[in-house]
């Protein structure tokens, strides 16, 4: 016995990744709670979308080294940056706005001097 159609959509990445791709982070999480089949297509597109080192590229020739200085200091990125991620959009005019633990800003600074 064959899947139902809507199960065999979600097997085809392509046509998965046209629905996800006009949905909210919010409907794409309510969508992964559906089905096993949509569950999959689901984590298979956050795999392959969510990628913060397309939007740091912008910024840093290195953006592992970057996300290297997050975990060390806790950087965390907000604004429209954050914004970007989460829509899966690029703002050509963004910058990138952080906000940094004050016993850290020197660290930061430093590093955002050496990466220029």
């Amino acid at each position: 016995m064959s899947p139902p159609s809507f199960l065999r959509v979600f097997k085809h990445g392509d046509v998965s990744d046209q629905i996800l791709d006009k949905c909210t982070p919010l409907r794409i999480f309510r969508m992964r709670r559906t089905c096993k089949a949509a569950k999959q297509a689901v984590d298979d597109y956050i795999l392959r979308v969510y990628k913060i080192e397309r939007q740091l590229s912008r910024f840093f020739s290195d953006p592992a080294s970057f996300r290297t200085l997050q975990l060390r200091t806790g950087v965390v990125i907000s604004g429209s940056m954050a914004l970007q991620f989460l829509d899966r959009t690029i703002y050509k005019e963004s910058d990138l706005d952080l906000y940094v633990i004050a016993n850290h800003a020197k660290m930061v600074c430093n590093w955002l001097e050496d990466a220029g």
